[in-house]
């Protein structure tokens, strides 16, 4: 960490903020995040959206692909059954850090 005198204030600055990319467990049950998922099903090729603000991830792991379940309901009359279409997709969860105190 470099320590900078800006007339007589001290500013600590981050020098670098690394990514390891290891494998690491939260540790924790359900993870909710500000992501929406938005990928086409399968069966159908209606896009479907997953908010997982409402939604969460299962037992997350960083820099491992994990399965996000998705699923949506195609409703008929009263004639005929509905259908449920469900399938998973894969993501990596990833951190970003940056300097909260960076002027750039």
């Amino acid at each position: 960490m470099d320590t900078q005198c800006l007339e007589g204030k001290t500013m600590n600055r981050i020098e670098n903020i690394e990514n390891t990319g290891s494998v690491t467990d939260l540790d924790i049950k359900r993870c909710y995040l500000p992501i929406i998922i938005t990928a086409p099903c399968p069966h159908c090729g209606l896009m479907i959206k997953k908010h997982l603000e409402g939604d969460y991830i299962s037992y997350p792991k960083l820099n491992k692909p994990i399965d996000v379940p998705m699923h949506h309901i195609i409703e008929h009359d009263e004639w005929m059954r509905d259908e449920e279409h469900d399938w998973k997709v894969k993501v990596i969860l990833r951190v970003m850090m940056e300097d909260a105190e960076d002027p750039t």
